[in-house]
């Protein structure tokens, strides 16, 4: 019996580039006014690109040094295609139609 509780995090599903699907939970870094999201398997993080008003997802090796200012620029694997206050409410059907759901955890 699965039963429903608090959202753990998101997950994008579908085929992306640079296999940017999965489940992301918020994290208490903030880069450009937003919090970050990490995902749970590791190796990618999303990230509010202020300046082009979107959502962007690239590699976890350069998470700290966008925390640090090294970069400033918003390259990125892949990006949404609305800026939504929440990534997870953004579209992101431009990316092989991915698209955003609620992760609740494992089943009860």
């Amino acid at each position: 019996m699965f039963v429903m509780g608090l959202v753990e995090g998101y997950k994008l599903d579908g085929e992306t580039y640079a296999n940017c699907k999965g489940i992301y939970t918020e994290s208490d870094d903030v880069l450009f006014g937003r919090k970050i999201w990490d995902r749970k398997e590791g190796h990618r993080f999303i990230f509010w690109c202020q300046s082009e008003g979107i959502w962007k997802i690239t590699g976890s090796q350069w998470r700290q040094d966008f925390l640090d200012g090294k970069i400033t620029h918003c390259g990125a694997f892949i990006a949404s295609s609305n800026g939504h206050e929440n990534w997870y409410d953004s579209d992101w059907s431009n990316n092989n139609n991915a698209k955003t759901s609620p992760y609740f955890g494992a089943d009860v």
